[in-house]
């Protein structure tokens, strides 16, 4: 037993780690702290970060708002603030025949799209 938690704490620690980095590089460059001048951003992928395996965890937090692509190439949840969610894993990002992006499910379908109202679950570390 003592094993199992040990692991679930060492997996739960990588998960907040992976999160935080993601999160604060994309915040800083929403600042405009690690926005380089020589980039074309809209040249860029968007930065979609998604879960690298299943998670057994469920965060019960609601999160509403319009998904948006910022300035530097970040889909964000736009309310109040703009927070950058961390997808499920096997959810992908494409970009449709509107030349819109589009959130994929892990079964291929369509979640949202870029302008959307979105309801996600989750929460926040």
């Amino acid at each position: 037993m003592a094993m199992t938690r040990s692991i679930w704490r060492d997996k739960i620690k990588w998960s907040v780690l992976v999160w935080l980095t993601i999160t604060s590089s994309c915040l800083m460059a929403e600042d405009g702290v690690q926005r380089n001048k020589n980039i074309n951003y809209s040249d860029l992928p968007p930065f979609f970060p998604v879960q690298n395996q299943p998670s057994e965890f469920r965060m019960a937090a609601l999160l509403e708002g319009v998904l948006v692509l910022d300035n530097n190439g970040c889909l964000r949840v736009k309310h109040r603030e703009g927070y950058l969610p961390v997808w499920p894993y096997g959810f992908s990002l494409i970009k449709n025949a509107e030349s819109s992006l589009t959130v994929l499910d892990s079964s291929g379908r369509a979640v949202a799209s870029v302008g959307e109202w979105v309801k996600l679950g989750g929460g926040e570390c």
